[in-house]
């Protein structure tokens, strides 16, 4: 399920938006949360052929209804993909697995580039809640988040599977993130067969108070000539195509 569209095949979906009055649900209360498929504020799901996503913004809630699999851009990729400057404003439920940008990572290379989460109150406050393949070679350059996750939990990727292995084939560039109160969020975690959460490093990400990430000046390395702009509704940086009309 979708706000834009459920499920995309291939392609490139560029300057898709949803507005804040949408709520994106997918199964009924009663439901088990795995017995639903994935809920994005933008596309649900992602198969197929390679996807690029670009200049997309999600106002919309999504999985008030806590499923597994809930993303602010996109529930589930399944394929290569590429999202590129986009963001999400809206807030999505607290449940394993979901993400303010993507719920679940189920292939092995996806490259996040420009990307932010501007709701800084959302409960799932991971930028991507889980990638379940193993040896993932997923990029993320120019992100950032000032959502806390709970401690010890991943504010960039909240669970990767096969732990130490996995995080080690992660690639970072210039990522910012709220690392909370007490400092104790990191950017990646796995969880472990006693289903806690292990935090990992990740090189190429920087933790910061939430000050400092309203702050134009933390974001060494970024373009904020002709890419970035600070938000004037939430104070954060925000893809400049995103803020016209």
């Amino acid at each position: 399920v979708g706000g834009v569209v459920g499920s995309f095949t291939g392609g490139t979906i560029d300057s898709a938006r949803t507005d804040a009055a949408t709520r994106v649900l997918g199964r009924p209360k009663s439901a088990s949360p795995m017995s639903c498929g994935p809920r994005g504020g933008i596309v649900g799901m992602f198969h197929g052929r390679s996807v690029t996503m670009s200049h997309c913004l999600n106002e919309a809630s999504v999985n008030e209804d806590s499923g597994y699999g809930g993303g602010g851009l996109v529930g589930d990729i399944y394929v290569a993909s590429r999202l590129v400057q986009s963001s999400n404003r809206g807030s999505i439920a607290a449940s394993r697995a979901n993400g303010t940008l993507v719920g679940r990572l189920m292939t092995h290379s996806v490259a996040f580039v420009d990307c932010s989460n501007v709701n800084d109150s959302s409960a799932a406050a991971s930028l991507v809640g889980a990638s379940f393949e193993p040896n993932p070679r997923h990029e993320f350059t120019n992100l950032m988040n000032p959502a806390v996750p709970l401690p010890t939990h991943g504010s960039i990727l909240e669970n990767v599977s096969f732990g130490v292995t996995a995080a080690a084939t992660l690639v970072a560039s210039n990522v910012f993130f709220d690392t909370g109160a007490g400092a104790d969020v990191p950017p990646v975690s796995t969880t472990s067969s006693m289903g806690g959460f292990t935090p990992l490093t990740l090189p190429g990400s920087t933790g910061a108070s939430r000050a400092a990430l309203k702050s134009q000046t933390t974001y060494v390395g970024w373009d904020f000539a002709s890419t970035w702009q600070m938000d004037p509704t939430s104070g954060y940086p925000i893809p400049k195509a995103l803020l016209t009309p």
